[in-house]
């Protein structure tokens, strides 16, 4: 996987495509735990198969063991959450079909978010973290789970950098905040790339380049077509290591 994120936010229709964002990762990284998982396409080999859907079903006390799966291994990996398990007895077939249109169509045939099951996520993914459709019912949870993942990609590239006293352990780079994502909202709108690869790093500060680079579902012809040398970032965002705060420039 390249080292960047690549995000194209659709604001009418409440969905993401992302790059560079693994299930793994977006799990653990929400602002609220997962709600039980109704697999709707999938190469997982657990959970627990429901009668009235004929679909699997992944429990919360389950979710660890979904998570240590490599789901990018698999073509498609699509899921819709459910907020009680029980709903799912209560969908007409009607809505059974809806929900079959969506693991195999990728989008929706009417509406994302089913008043049946109360979901918050539909997560369409083909091999997982290469190129993922993510439909939002609440935006919040969207810039909560990708600060804690940005965050957690540069703390990881940074430590190493950082040189540190005997003994210590670098702090982790706090997350950026939901103000700043706002700034950047336009940016993200038209298809952005943050390139962790063109970080740059010195004792002060991290400098992150932002690029405008428009709206792909292709995400390999994506890098094709992208050359750092030929583009200039149409933001950056900076983190300052002694005030441990973020900024856009």
């Amino acid at each position: 996987m390249n080292e960047a994120i690549y995000i194209h936010k659709h604001q009418t229709s409440p969905y993401v495509f992302t790059h560079g964002i693994s299930f793994r990762e977006f799990s653990y990284a929400l602002p609220q735990p997962l709600a039980p998982l109704l697999l709707l396409k999938s190469d997982y080999p657990g959970g627990i198969f429901h009668m009235h859907t004929l679909h699997a079903v992944v429990l919360e006390d389950e979710l660890d063991e979904l998570r240590k799966e490599k789901v990018d291994e698999y073509s498609d990996f699509c899921w819709i959450d459910v907020e009680d398990t029980s709903s799912l007895d209560e969908l007409s077939p009607e809505e059974i079909a809806e929900l079959l249109y969506l693991g195999h169509m990728k989008q929706p045939l009417r509406k994302p978010f089913l008043n049946t099951l109360r979901n918050r996520f539909v997560y369409l993914s083909h091999n997982d973290g290469h190129f993922n459709k993510t439909y939002y019912r609440d935006w919040q949870d969207f810039y909560g789970m990708l600060s804690v993942v940005f965050s957690e990609k540069i703390s990881k590239k940074v430590q190493d950098k950082w040189v540190l006293p005997p003994f210590r352990k670098a702090s982790k780079i706090r997350p950026v905040t939901l103000t700043l994502w706002k700034e950047l909202e336009s940016q993200l709108e038209e298809g952005a790339l943050i390139s962790l690869s063109s970080m740059e790093v010195n004792r002060i500060k991290v400098t992150i380049p932002i690029y405008v680079v428009g709206d792909y579902v292709d995400i390999d012809q994506l890098f094709e077509d992208f050359e750092p040398k030929k583009y200039n970032p149409i933001a950056s965002l900076v983190y300052h290591r002694k005030s441990e705060q973020w900024a856009v420039t």
